[in-house]
């Protein structure tokens, strides 16, 4: 009886041995095979047209482009990991033919998600492609948020800055001053002469933003968001000091720009797999104040229509 005892004994730990076993390797196999299990993929078509005043004060509309942008990415950790690379294939302005000539990619982590405050650092940029370089954004995302609900429908408000880093492979090029034997050089017109030269000091931003989303109880497919991004960016400003025997480049400061973006997106969820999304972008130089349209002296923004169906393919 006692060897009896013994060997059930035995052999019950042996099996929950095995099973314990088994279970840790489906545990390894799960967790390799995450990012393979969780690949996605979907397809957005896009219509975009421009338009904007020019130096003479002329409203000028662009040719309206279209691109096809397949995108292959996977998620992991409980979908806090989102990587994907997208390439997109251009319509060439009056031409029936198209071209694919960049691939971008992103990946996000939600490093804390609470109900009204998020942090989410990303990398993004485009990998090289027929001689391009590799470049690179990298930024971390600060979000408040709080939601809103009334009668008429759902107000989600969102406030948050991002800080941004970008560099790449190549190394950047910019004009630079010329500073000949002490002093500033000037060009045959009189202004500053100037000397294209490479550096590689990464330029840097902080973003602000600011924006809602609007969800209607008699549509509840329908949305509308809009977002304020205001930009300040800092570029190195270097300067060519020239004398007679040698020539150095030296850094003098930074350059301070800034821009303001605003996205109005009509979003229409069709079903689980198709949306329909209608983006309208607002481009300024400096603030909303300050008003200019980029490349020109009006105050007419630069305006992006976009119209753009996207469909989840698995």
């Amino acid at each position: 009886m006692k060897r009896l005892v013994q060997l059930v004994t035995v052999s019950g730990l042996m099996i929950a041995g095995s099973a314990f076993a088994a279970e840790v390797t489906a545990t390894k196999k799960a967790a390799i095979m995450t990012p393979i299990e969780n690949m996605y993929g979907r397809v957005e078509v896009r219509q975009t047209s421009m338009r904007w005043k020019n130096a003479n004060g002329k409203v000028e509309n662009g040719v309206t482009s279209y691109r096809l942008l397949p995108r292959l990415g996977t998620k992991a950790f409980n979908d806090r990991l989102d990587v994907y690379v997208e390439t997109p294939i251009t319509n060439e302005a009056r031409t029936s033919m198209y071209s694919q000539s960049t691939s971008a990619y992103q990946a996000t982590f939600v490093a804390l998600a609470g109900e009204t405050f998020s942090i989410t650092p990303y990398v993004q940029g485009y990998l090289p492609h027929n001689g391009s370089d590799l470049s690179s954004d990298a930024a971390v995302n600060f979000t408040a948020a709080t939601t809103y609900k009334s009668v008429l429908g759902a107000i989600d408000l969102r406030g948050g800055f991002e800080p941004h880093v970008a560099s790449g492979t190549e190394p950047m090029r910019s004009d630079a001053r010329v500073v000949r034997n002490g002093s500033l050089a000037l060009g045959e017109d009189g202004n500053p002469e100037t000397k294209n030269i490479e550096n590689r000091e990464p330029t840097t931003m902080m973003e602000y933003i600011v924006g809602f989303t609007f969800t209607p109880v008699v549509a509840p497919k329908l949305s509308l968001s809009v977002d304020a991004f205001i930009d300040r960016e800092y570029a190195p400003v270097y300067e060519v000091q020239s004398a007679e025997s040698a020539e150095s480049v030296k850094k003098v400061g930074y350059k301070i720009g800034d821009a303001t973006t605003t996205d109005v997106v009509l979003n229409y969820a069709a079903d689980s797999l198709t949306s329909i999304q209608s983006l309208t972008r607002l481009r300024h130089d400096g603030w909303y104040a300050a008003g200019k349209s980029f490349g020109s002296d009006g105050r007419m923004p630069q305006i992006e229509q976009r119209i753009s169906l996207v469909h989840k393919l698995f």
